[in-house]
């Protein structure tokens, strides 16, 4: 006996996507000796490979056939074990994608600027859905949403690239998101690798003498991609009467400046809770006040869909108080991390709250951000918050950082006195740092000192927690599991 593991279903698929399948069994005779993929179309036409005599079950390249854009088939594989025993996967459904950039519809849009912002497309649907799909890119990250709900369990899309060479857009199934009535897509969009803002922390660069050491013979560090944030998108709608829409990004769309001041995917963030117009990305919002999309020039490269898994919380990492400092509390997450740190705080309005990580302390047991003796990696994030009387929930969005140890300034632990006057600083406060998609979204409660750690990596990946964000994947290197 023997079966088939399936991992995922993608959207996005082009020509260049390989095929790969687990088998298992038991027995001497349990080992594949062929194997065989059809791949059937909606009018249940079917390419076929026929009988290949292999053992590979890695990498596998479809059938010759027909490959439409934005169009759903679906696969099986069909094999025999060594005792000629024949078995088969069930039916994989996969989605194309653009399969040439000019099948990706839209303007690139924005503020004009090159700092983070949000964009809004208030729309209404009349009819049922039959499928949906989005495409999205929005550089350097974005986030997606729908009716107020983030779409998908994505950190940090789309993967970073060469942007002058190739941009990645990231494909997704809103079908379940959808409503009947008014529908709003929102996107947030931060600078990550696309424009890089430093914004007075560290950044890509290190000194003339460790770049001769550690980067040869790469001596002109970082430039920018662009002048100002673009973003482009298009939504395909099909209904149920054989009809379809597609909406796209364009002049009609709203934009305004984020709350996020700064997006330094380095690891440090500012954002101004006080800025965050509540409700943004939902319907009820009122966004009369919001200015009109401009048109921005986009990247040089070529759009395709992102080829490697996604960015998703991995696991979510208690933090431990060990010392109450001068400067701060100063919190263990365990080990060392590439992860997003999230903090639930309750406080006045224009509190600020600092997070200030580091992968090792000085003989003093102070945090030491200094790297191998050449640089200061003086990275951190600044939460200021809007004075919640329920409390407020903040994340990292754009960045992620390095590290086991995290200092809190301008906070207490909920569980013990505010620090002296009460004045100054957020009176409770519990911190997390987290990398990955949640199987816990937020910290139980506002009154929880323990702070957690979200580490991240990428779905069926198991590498260790240390750099795994770095790891977005090889160009080209796109591979469909059944």
């Amino acid at each position: 006996m023997y079966g088939w593991m399936v991992f995922q279903n993608f959207s996005g698929v082009d020509e260049k996507t390989t095929l790969s399948w687990k088998y298992t069994g038991e027995g001497e005779d349990a080992f594949q000796k062929s194997c065989r993929i059809r791949v059937k179309d909606a009018q249940g036409r079917i390419s076929d490979t026929g009988e290949m005599e292999t053992e590979r079950h890695q990498g596998m390249p479809f059938p010759d056939m027909e490959w439409r854009s934005f169009t759903e088939y679906q696969v099986q594989v069909e094999g025999k074990d060594r005792g000629g025993n024949l078995t088969e996967s069930g039916w994989i459904t996969f989605v194309t994608g653009a399969l040439v950039p000019e099948d990706f519809q839209g303007q690139w849009i924005g503020t004009g600027e090159g700092k983070p912002f949000y964009a809004r497309k208030r729309w209404n649907l009349t009819k049922k859905v039959k499928s949906a799909y989005a495409l999205v890119c929005g550089l350097g990250q974005f986030r997606f949403y729908i009716n107020g709900k983030k779409v998908s369990d994505h950190e940090l899309d789309p993967g970073w690239t060469n942007y002058d060479r190739k941009v990645q857009y990231v494909m997704f199934d809103i079908a379940p998101y959808l409503r009947e009535g008014e529908n709003v897509f929102g996107v947030s969009v931060g600078n990550g690798f696309y424009l890089g803002d430093k914004g007075g922390r560290y950044f890509f660069e290190m000194p003339p003498e460790a770049m001769k050491r550690f980067m040869p013979p790469n001596t002109n560090g970082y430039r920018p991609f662009g002048d100002a944030l673009p973003l482009k998108g298009m939504f395909l709608l099909r209904y149920a009467d054989g009809s379809s829409d597609v909406i796209c990004t364009d002049s009609l769309w709203k934009v305004r400046r984020s709350a996020c001041q700064l997006a330094n995917v380095y690891g440090s963030e500012i954002y101004d809770a006080r800025k965050d117009p509540a409700g943004w990305n939902d319907v009820f919002f009122d966004d009369g006040t919001w200015a009109p999309a401009v048109k921005v020039e986009g990247p040089k490269g070529r759009l395709t869909a992102q080829g490697q898994p996604p960015i998703v919380v991995k696991k979510v990492c208690e933090a431990k108080l060990i010392a109450r400092q001068e400067d701060g509390d100063l919190y263990d997450l365990g080990q060392n991390m590439s992860c997003i740190l999230e903090i639930s705080v309750k406080g006045k309005r224009g509190d600020r709250v600092e997070l200030l990580p580091a992968e090792k302390l000085d003989e003093r047991g102070k945090i030491d951000q200094m790297a191998k003796n050449w640089n200061m990696i003086d990275v951190s994030c600044t939460y200021i918050l809007s004075g919640d009387p329920e409390g407020e929930t903040w994340r990292q969005e754009f960045s992620y950082v390095g590290g086991r140890y995290v200092l809190v300034k301008g906070a207490a632990p909920a569980d013990e006195a505010a620090f002296a006057d009460g004045t100054e600083s957020a009176d409770q406060a519990a911190f997390a740092g987290e990398t990955g998609s949640a199987d816990e979204a937020a910290l139980a409660d506002g009154a929880d000192t323990a702070g957690r750690a979200r580490r991240g990596g990428q779905r069926h990946n198991a590498s260790g927690p240390a750099g795994i964000l770095h790891r977005v994947g090889q160009p080209g290197n796109r591979k469909l599991l059944v």
